[in-house]
């Protein structure tokens, strides 16, 4: 009988093999019927019940297509503007295992979406990503103090160095050297927040790493920022 569906379920369409499965489940069902409970099923009622089990199927089938859909629009997270009169500080590390090097990328935008600052900077990879991740969080403080800001949101995809720059956890590794001049540098600015933030919503940062490890140097560009610069930024819209 596998054998058989399996031939089968090579010439006939996808509608057409989930009738088939319904008429093998229909007869089944009439059979242990008959044998368990002595009912015998009319035909034309096993043929509606074929109907009714497909017509069941491909709605309960829609729905989830449909859930899927509705879960997936609720889950994707975009990137969302600042208050006014505050700027938001994306960050993010890019690393190169074999070179030992890490590249750290900044952006920095107003309330309306406009770049105000870009940067990028080369750094040696001590082996701890984490470590990197938080030289990226400080390097974004420092632009950001360059650039006269005096409220800043800071974002960064590495939960574990958002939480320890919050307080919200502890660590004796190297990382808390790094963390204590987060920490300290934040003083700077009048208001100061810093937040976790998914990766979808910061590809502009990664994207600078990555090119800071291409260019193997540290740069900050102010508004206008180069035209070579804001095509990387806008062919991630």
């Amino acid at each position: 009988m596998l054998e058989i569906m399996v031939e089968m379920a090579k010439k006939l369409t996808k509608s057409d093999i989930e009738v088939m499965v319904a008429i093998c489940w229909t007869i089944w069902y009439g059979k242990n019927k008959f044998l368990f409970e002595g009912k015998k099923m009319e035909p034309l009622l096993t043929i509606s019940r074929v109907e009714a089990v497909v017509e069941a199927y491909r709605r309960v089938k829609q729905l989830k297509l449909e859930l899927k859909a509705t879960s997936s629009s609720k889950n994707q997270q975009v990137w969302s503007p600042p208050p006014d009169n505050t700027f938001k500080v994306n960050v993010d590390a890019a690393v190169n295992f074999e070179r030992q090097k890490a590249g750290l990328g900044v952006v920095i935008r107003d309330s309306c979406n406009k770049v105000k600052v870009a940067a990028v900077k080369t750094t040696l990879f001590t082996g701890d990503v984490k470590t990197a991740e938080a030289e990226a969080v400080e390097w974004g403080l420092v632009v950001a103090k360059s650039a006269a800001f005096q409220c800043i949101m800071v974002e960064s995809d590495c939960q574990e160095v958002v939480k320890l720059i919050n307080n919200k956890e502890g660590s004796r590794t190297e990382v808390m050297w790094v963390i204590s001049e987060i920490q300290s540098l934040s003083k700077d600015f009048q208001n100061f927040s810093c937040y976790h933030t998914p990766r979808s919503c910061n590809t502009h940062a990664h994207s600078l790493a990555k090119l800071a490890l291409r260019n193997n140097e540290t740069v900050v560009w102010l508004e206008p920022i180069p035209v070579e610069v804001e095509s990387v930024l806008s062919s991630l819209l």
